[in-house]
């Protein structure tokens, strides 16, 4: 595991701003700025950043204010078409499924959790063990291989019957560091429909883009890799695996830029690896 002592303090790098303002940088801040579809619809993003160098992980607080901003603009659609979301803090039936995480997040989810107090962090590890555990020790030959999608990944995963490790007395112990592919689940009928068995029935709320999906690419392009998830349960082996590329550092304005270039319409195949990190590598 990463001591401690060798997490870097995290600042706010990037900011969402109001781009209906008049935005102006200070010496030591550059804007970059762009358009994005949203649901048919042209919106114009800005983003502040800090003129210095950062880490993937800095990009993760941005991701989940675009992340949100896109996700009540879905919602209050649905309510216009009449259509009931029951998705909300305290609901946890969607919380045995496989919840990936895109590189950043991976790195900035280990380094919350290392901020919290030791007694906690140690609590939320052990579980992540028990449950990676879970995962790992039958059943490898059924594990989706070659074009599987997200969802029958994840059909596999809720079979194994792993809850979420941050998952306390039914309720997200994490709820606002919560993952992407939290935040971005939305569907149009009762929560308690939410499970394996009765997923044929379950009407799902498309976005107009996956943040996860986007952040993920960006991801990629700046260390020049595959696109990569890691289930939520495997952030200790993936971390303590790839050390070097938690401290690896670009250009605020460049990780910026390729973060919004990336924000596209969805994108829905991975190939999931076999190996112990349950890594999925999208096409």
């Amino acid at each position: 595991m990463v001591p401690a002592r060798d997490i870097e303090s995290s600042t706010a790098v990037f900011q969402l701003v109001d781009s209906t303002e008049m935005l102006s940088a200070g010496d030591s801040e550059k804007i970059v700025e762009g358009p994005v579809s949203l649901l048919g619809d042209q919106k114009h993003i800005s983003i502040l950043c800090s003129d210095s160098l950062a880490r993937l992980s800095d990009l993760v607080p941005l991701a989940r204010s675009v992340c949100d901003a896109v996700v009540l603009n879905t919602r209050n659609r649905c309510t216009l078409q009449g259509k009931t979301i029951p998705c909300c803090e305290g609901c946890s039936t969607c919380c045995n499924y496989l919840v990936p995480l895109s590189i950043p997040e991976v790195i900035h989810v280990y380094e919350e959790i290392a901020a919290l107090p030791a007694q906690l962090g140690h609590a939320f590890w052990g579980n992540s063990l028990r449950v990676a555990g879970q995962l790992l020790d039958n059943d490898t030959d059924h594990v989706p291989n070659g074009e599987s999608s997200l969802d029958q990944v994840g059909q596999w995963y809720a079979h194994k019957e792993a809850a979420c490790p941050f998952l306390e007395n039914n309720l997200c112990a994490l709820y606002d560091q919560r993952p992407l592919a939290c935040r971005e689940y939305l569907v149009a009928t009762p929560a308690s429909w939410c499970r394996p068995e009765l997923v044929g029935r379950v009407e799902k709320i498309e976005l107009p883009f996956s943040v996860l999906e986007c952040l993920g690419k960006a991801a990629a392009q700046l260390e020049g890799t595959p696109v990569e998830a890691v289930m939520l349960p495997l952030i200790l082996p993936w971390i303590e695996e790839n050390e070097d590329r938690i401290h690896r550092k670009w250009s605020s304005r460049e990780m910026a830029q390729c973060f919004l270039d990336n924000l596209a319409p969805r994108q829905t195949y991975f190939r999931p690896h076999r190996h112990a990190d349950a890594t999925l590598t999208a096409q």
